[in-house]
């Protein structure tokens, strides 16, 4: 068995899309090959939904979007917790389920040796964008999308 952990923020914890990409990948995942455990800051409806699908979900406090004017603070103390997870559960690569949460993903893989995927969600972003959320230092990019991949 394969174990990764997937890096996912709750905006709005009390909504989400029973299409969700997330939630999908874990009703087709082949649990014979991999073990995904998600990181969330908070409980919501859709860590509740991967939990009735068995996969494990864990609290990260401070685990939000990376925004230049309050994650400086909060990066070393973020990544620390995310990277201690990933050694703990044996993670043999990081997914950000959102580029925003790049800076985070980077720098705990890097502290484990291990892979960063950057998932991507949107295709209407500007170039300034990746460099801000590091994308290009990710060792592999996955879209829900052809066009959000192409944006890239």
């Amino acid at each position: 068995m394969i174990p990764f952990l997937v890096l996912q923020t709750l905006p709005r914890p009390n909504v989400f899309s029973p299409r969700n990409a997330l939630l999908t990948l874990a009703r087709n995942l082949d649990c014979s090959r991999f073990t995904m455990t998600v990181a969330v800051p908070r409980p919501g409806l859709l860590s509740e939904a991967l939990e009735n699908e068995g996969i494990r979900v864990e609290r990260i406090a401070g685990l939000r979007t990376y925004r230049r004017h309050d994650a400086l603070w909060r990066l070393p103390t973020v990544v620390l917790r995310i990277a201690r997870l990933a050694a703990r559960m044996k993670a043999r690569f990081v997914v950000s389920n959102h580029a925003e949460l790049g800076p985070f993903a980077d720098a705990a893989a890097r502290l484990n040796g291990i892979p960063w995927i950057c998932f991507l969600r949107q295709a209407d972003r500007s170039e300034c964008y990746y460099e801000k959320y590091r994308v290009a230092r990710s060792h592999a990019v996955a879209a829900v999308s052809e066009a959000a991949l192409h944006g890239y």
